[in-house]
């Protein structure tokens, strides 16, 4: 059955699934410069995911350093985030991070912006990106819709590729750790006690303060968790 959008005078005939008339939505904003070229964003309304690489971290077993991968989310009004290292992703990981953050924030984003990376989308696609059953099945249980960037879009991750850098540049740097276990706690409480108190450079304004303003406008918390809602996890 067609579903109708009007924006400005022009009205658009869209079959497809109400995430999907988000998405389309979301880019017809894109297209006016005005709203293209906007830095900020409404609180709740987004949050940025990607991986990177984390500090030196001795692999258990064994007397080698290695670089666990890095993933980091960000909210992109108050530039909060929430960073863990994993030794290996997968489906399972990848999805389980996410529900993890969203605990951690105490709310939920309306829109989560990531890479066309493997362990989230299956098929890349402007409207219709046919997602991993599992991460969309998470997504879904938190009431949250994936809108992946688009390929050679450089712009549209800005914030959380700018958290990694300033991560590697400033927690991480110069440091090794013992264990993958000791590395979270010490992202955790540079978070706490260091990014979260910050004054960011452009907004001339403290990112916790930010938070404080942006939380009531998460989208409320689940219950359960997607587990316990009888999601399942399986390993992949």
């Amino acid at each position: 059955m067609a579903q109708f959008i009007t924006t400005g005078n022009k009205r658009f005939a869209f079959e497809s699934k109400y995430n999907s008339v988000k998405r389309f939505c979301r880019a017809l904003r894109k297209k006016n410069p005005a709203q293209y070229d906007r830095l900020e964003f409404d609180p709740g309304e987004e949050a940025q995911v990607d991986y990177g690489l984390g500090a030196p971290t001795l692999k258990p077993g064994t007397n080698t350093y290695r670089r666990p991968r890095l993933f980091v989310m960000t909210l992109k009004y108050s530039r909060r985030c929430f960073r863990k290292v994993v030794w290996k992703s997968s489906k399972e990981t990848w999805a389980r991070l996410h529900e993890e953050a969203f605990r951690y924030f105490g709310g939920v984003t309306r829109y989560v912006v990531l890479d066309n990376l493997k362990e989230g989308v299956i098929t890349p696609d402007i409207y219709e990106p046919q997602l991993n059953p599992l991460y969309a099945a998470v997504l879904a249980h938190y009431g949250a819709v994936a809108d992946p960037a688009r390929v050679a879009d450089p712009d549209r991750k800005g914030s959380v590729e700018n958290a990694i850098q300033h991560t590697q540049d400033t927690a991480l740097k110069g440091r090794r750790f013992e264990s993958i276990e000791e590395q979270n706690q010490w992202l955790m409480h540079w978070e706490e006690r260091w990014a979260s108190v910050r004054i960011h450079g452009r907004m001339k304004r403290q990112v916790q303060e930010m938070f404080e303003e942006e939380k009531p406008f998460l989208q409320i918390l689940p219950l359960k968790s997607f587990s316990q809602g009888n999601g399942q996890y399986s390993r992949s």
